[in-house]
């Protein structure tokens, strides 16, 4: 049994219909591109505002920075002192301030500032090397007495802050200068001690120590 599929044409009413969709939805879509357009234009713009903004206040804030640390380091060098900054473990200063002319003999030249040997007693720059050392490897803070070769008494006071370490050095006066003077008299007789037991201990025979009483004291 076959089927007959019968197509009536269609009306003139319903061709404009059909001509009136098609326009209506061609319009739509015309304006729904250009709403898309005009966001997108938008969006960029307060885009490129906020990016504008953000790099005028991070302007803004470097040229703050930079006044700031030039004030500080106005201060620092208004006394005389020299310091010395690392950033790390592994490098040289990071930063070197200040100076101590017409108070210490002390290099102008950061390369031989930084040789202590040429311009310390050899004690005071052995001392000053071993304390470096551990201030930038295990952070260890040391404040002690150092003699220059010309027998001037400055301060070596090292500190250590996140992933900074820091050394300064400045003369001493006063009362200061006579407690700093007796710490660094101690440590080199604690140090003759110690290299005389040395010698002691080595010695192929029995060697002691006899206070005034007669009582042994090593």
């Amino acid at each position: 049994m076959g089927f007959i599929l019968l197509i009536s044409p269609c009306s003139a009413a319903d061709s404009a219909a059909i001509s009136f969709l098609r326009s209506a939805t061609d319009e739509f879509l015309m304006v729904v591109a250009v709403a898309a357009s005009a966001g997108t234009l938008l969006w960029g713009f307060i885009a490129a505002r906020r990016l504008a903004r953000s790099e005028f206040d991070a302007r803004a804030r470097a040229r703050e920075l930079e006044v700031k640390l030039n004030e500080t380091e106005a201060a620092l060098t208004a006394e005389p002192h020299v310091l010395i900054v690392w950033r790390g473990r592994d490098c040289d200063p990071d930063r070197i301030v200040g100076d101590m002319r017409g108070t210490a003999h002390v290099p102008s030249d950061h390369r031989e500032l930084m040789r202590f040997t040429a311009w310390l007693e050899p004690e005071s720059a052995s001392t000053l090397l071993e304390s470096v050392t551990m201030l930038r490897e295990q952070g260890s803070a040391f404040n002690i007495g150092i003699r220059t070769l010309p027998g001037e008494l400055l301060e070596a006071d090292g500190r250590a802050a996140g992933g900074l370490a820091t050394l300064r050095f400045r003369p001493l006066t006063g009362e200061r200068r006579s407690i700093t003077e007796l710490a660094y008299d101690a440590r080199r007789l604690a140090k003759q001690v110690a290299r005389l037991s040395a010698i002691l201990d080595a010695a192929p025979c029995p060697v002691w120590l006899r206070s005034g009483t007669g009582e042994v004291t090593w």
